[in-house]
This record gives C-alpha cells, sequence and structure tokens, in this order.
C-alpha cells in the first residue's frame, strides 16, 4: 500500500483499511486528533486518535472504515480523514478516500459447462456481509428456445451503429420475443455459427409497430436496448427487469465464411420472477457468514431431461433469512 494521502477502494465489504504513515516536519513538538468524516452510512476507527510527534518523528496511523446499510452498493461514495493540529498554530490536513461499497465478491454470471444431467460447481474464496442465517432465492433453470438460420454478409460493414442492423433487412434477422410483466430478463445468446464475426442487438418494440431504428436510439442510454458487437462471434445480451411487450434480436453477418452464408445458432430466454423455482437448481452455503470471511457456496444442478445441445438460464440470491 503506497504511503500517498488520499485512501481509494472500489471493491469494500463491509470494511476498508488503510495503513498510513505522516511525520512532523516542523521544529516543535506537535499534537494531532485524527477523525473521520463522511457521508450516512460510513463508521470507523483510527488507531491512534490522538498522537504527539517531536521534530522528525514519524507515526503510522491505521484507518478502518466500516460500512452500513445505509450506505449504496455500487457507487462512489466520499469522504476524509481529518487530522486536526491541537495547538492552532499550524494547519490542518485531510486525506481524501473513495470508496464502493459491495455486498460481496460473488460472479455476476456462472457458466457450467454440463457433461450429465446432473452435477455440482463450487463457487471458492467468496467475501460478502455478515449473513446471519444463509438462504437462498432460486429461480429457473428455466430451457431456451432455440432458432436455426443462415445469414450473408452484411452489404455495407461501412454502416454506422447501430444503423448497420437496419439498412438491409435482407443481411439481418430478426427474431421476435415475447416478453411478460414481471420479467427478471430476457436473453439473447449466439450458441455456434461458422461466422468469424457477427453482430447483435436485443431491443424493445417501443412503438409495437415492428423493428426500426427509432426503438434502439442511442443503445449504450437506452435501458431496454443492448448491443453485443465484440469483434468476434460469441455475442450475448442480457437486458434486466425488462418492461413487457415484444423484444426483437436483429442479426448480421459481419465477415461471411460459407458460400451461400453462415449457419447461425441462436439461443433466446425470459427468465421469470423471483422464485420461479423449476426444482433442478440448489444452492448450499454455510449457516452463518462473517464479514470479509472466505466461503465457498455449492450450486447444484439436476435436469433428467437436459440434451447436449440444450442451454438452461437460471439465476439465484444469497442472504440472511
Amino acid at each position: 500500500d503506497l504511503n500517498i494521502p488520499s485512501l481509494a477502494e472500489d471493491e469494500c465489504i463491509g470494511s476498508c483499511d488503510w495503513t498510513r504513515r505522516v511525520e512532523n516536519t516542523s521544529d516543535e513538538t506537535l499534537t494531532w486528533s485524527v477523525s473521520i468524516g463522511g457521508p450516512p452510512g460510513f463508521s470507523g476507527s483510527i488507531e491512534p486518535p490522538v498522537f504527539t510527534l517531536g521534530p522528525g518523528e514519524t507515526q503510522d496511523i491505521a484507518i478502518e472504515i466500516q460500512v452500513t446499510a445505509k450506505a449504496a452498493d455500487g457507487e462512489w461514495n466520499f469522504g476524509s480523514i481529518n487530522l486536526d493540529e491541537t495547538s492552532g498554530n499550524h494547519p490542518d490536513a485531510h486525506w481524501p478516500f473513495a470508496i464502493i461499497p459491495i455486498s460481496s465478491n460473488y460472479p455476476a454470471n456462472l457458466d457450467i459447462e454440463a457433461r450429465t444431467t446432473s452435477g455440482s460447481v463450487v463457487l471458492e474464496d467468496l467475501v460478502s456481509r455478515n449473513i446471519s442465517d444463509f438462504h437462498t432465492e432460486v429461480t429457473g433453470l428455466k430451457k431456451a428456445d432455440r432458432h436455426a438460420f443462415t445469414l450473408t454478409q452484411d452489404n455495407d460493414t461501412s454502416a454506422d451503429f447501430p444503423d448497420i442492423f437496419f439498412d438491409d433487412p435482407t443481411t439481418t434477422q430478426f427474431v421476435p420475443v415475447t416478453v411478460p410483466a414481471d420479467s427478471f430478463s430476457v436473453i439473447a445468446d449466439i450458441v455456434e455459427t461458422s461466422s468469424p464475426d457477427l453482430d447483435m442487438l436485443l431491443f424493445l418494440d417501443a412503438d409495437a409497430d415492428g423493428p426500426d431504428l427509432d426503438d434502439v436510439g442511442d443503445s449504450s442510454e437506452n435501458p431496454a436496448a443492448c448491443q453485443s458487437a465484440s469483434g468476434g462471434s460469441s455475442e450475448f445480451c442480457e437486458i434486466l427487469s425488462p418492461t413487457p411487450g415484444t423484444y426483437y434480436v436483429a442479426i448480421i453477418n459481419f465477415s461471411q465464411n460459407k458460400d451461400g452464408g453462415d449457419p447461425i445458432d441462436l439461443a433466446t430466454a425470459v427468465i421469470p420472477v423471483d422464485g420461479a423455482d423449476e426444482g433442478n437448481l440448489t444452492v448450499n452455503g454455510p449457516a452463518t457468514v462473517t464479514d470479509n470471511s472466505p466461503y465457498s457456496v455449492t450450486v447444484n444442478y439436476d435436469e433428467p431431461g437436459m440434451t447436449a445441445i440444450d442451454r438452461l438460464y437460471g439465476y439465484f440470491t444469497v442472504g440472511s433469512d
């Protein structure tokens, strides 16, 4: 940890800590008191809270900041460590701090390549905030719908995105997906293709008159649109808490590999509301968890009807009962 006059942590789970060293560069013996100034949702401890240094002497300061439930997860929060010189004859100092609280280091996505109809995966070295009574809620696993088609190369690969999806309907494949109210998410996933480069757009038909560019606008700022254009063919889109309605998956072939066009296997799925348990996914973990103490969670799947070509999607949440 560098001895710099600021403190930052973009993954603070429960609490985060730093050590800083200060030196008295004056020719007097001075005393400082140290305090934490921050937004609601933060508390902390400093050791020592008061110290005295002679000329040229140094002091290590241990700082721990605790995050409470009032702090907003996933957002930068700012405060300062204040060093007040008690005589008033010398200027005070402060170290700014910036913290992003998170509830855990659980992965955002878990991909399981299943070779049998049942099995398990262990997630190790997980840390989270305190859990007094480990509880999980499972939704899924839900089998995806599959769509097979062939696409030739787009006629104008120099066109801007997302305009390129709409400039020539003969080289764009549109696949409709109906999303009911209170769905958790809608997913589009390229499973297999011979094309080295596909691009995909998932969006809500907002005006209910079929797919058009007006539905998308600026896809980076439209919560009802997702663009996946990675430079390869493994494209994936998911829209969380989708507005109910008809969505379209638009796919173009940016680089054709086979004469006559490249075959494409697309999976689409709508994940239902919380707790729509299909009985084929369970999650097990320890009874209790303390802040920042590593633990493991086992994810079990059991779907007798699953075949080698199936894609299944779901999600689970972990917390205190």
